[in-house]
C-alpha cells in the first residue's frame, strides 16, 4: 500500500485527533482517503501553522517523509493572515522571511524524500475579511506569496507540481466563495468534500 503524506495548517488538520496518528480529521484529507481507498493517507496538518512552523516539524516527521510515495504541501494562509495589522514595510520584511522559510522547507523535505516521489504544492488561497479595504490588502499579499512560491519551485524544484485550487474552483460551478466561513479562511464541509475529490483525481494520476 502506497503512502500519501499531507502537510499543512488547520485547513488540512480539520479537527484531527492528535493522540491518534491515523486520524484524518473531518476535512478534505478524509475525502482523499475515501476516494483512494487503495492508498494510505496520512494527515499532518497543524492548527495555526505557518511555513516556519512546518519547517521546524520536518525532523520530527522524517520517518513519514522518507516512507512517502507522494507528498502534498498546503501552507501559507497563516503567513498572510497574521500580517493583517502590519504596515507595508513590515509586510515586505515578512514576505522576504516567508520566501526564505519556504525555500528551506522545500529543501528540507526534498532531502528526506525518496527519488522520484511526486510532490504537489497547493497554492494557498482565502477570501479573508469582509472589510473591503483590509480584505483586498490581504488578498494582494496572498498573491505576492503565491508568486514567491511559484518562483521558488520554478528555480529549484521544477519537477514539483503546482496545484492552483482557486483556478480549479473558479472554473467549476461550485460556489466556493459561499462555502468559506465568516472568517474568510476556513471551509464548509461541502468545500472540503469538493477539494478532496479534486485532489484525489490529481493524486490518482501519480500514485495509482
Amino acid at each position: 500500500m502506497k503512502n500519501i503524506l499531507i502537510l499543512g495548517d488547520s485547513l488540512t488538520d480539520a479537527g484531527r485527533d492528535k493522540k491518534n496518528e491515523k486520524d484524518l480529521g473531518q476535512g478534505y484529507v478524509r475525502t482523499i482517503q475515501e476516494q483512494l481507498p487503495q492508498m494510505k493517507v496520512i494527515n499532518r496538518g497543524y492548527n495555526g501553522a505557518r511555513t516556519i512552523d512546518l519547517l521546524f516539524e520536518v525532523e520530527n516527521l522524517a520517518d513519514e517523509i522518507e516512507s512517502a510515495d507522494a507528498l502534498v504541501l498546503f501552507i501559507g494562509v497563516n503567513d498572510v493572515w497574521s500580517s493583517h495589522h502590519r504596515s507595508p514595510s513590515d509586510w515586505a520584511s515578512m514576505l522576504d522571511s516567508f520566501t526564505g522559510h519556504f525555500a528551506l522547507l522545500v529543501d528540507s523535505l526534498d532531502k528526506h524524500l525518496q527519488v522520484d516521489v511526486p510532490v504537489h504544492i497547493i497554492l494557498p488561497f482565502a477570501r479573508f475579511t469582509k472589510d473591503a479595504e483590509e480584505g483586498q490588502i490581504l488578498r494582494d499579499r496572498l498573491d505576492q506569496v503565491n508568486a514567491r512560491i511559484r518562483q521558488i519551485i520554478a528555480d529549484f524544484k521544477p519537477d514539483y507540481i503546482i496545484v492552483d485550487l482557486r483556478e480549479v474552483l473558479t472554473q467549476s460551478a461550485f460556489d466556493w466563495q459561499g462555502a468559506i466561513a465568516v472568517d474568510g479562511v476556513h471551509w464548509s464541509s461541502a468545500m472540503h468534500a469538493f477539494v478532496g475529490k479534486q485532489m484525489a483525481d490529481i493524486l490518482g494520476h501519480f500514485v495509482l
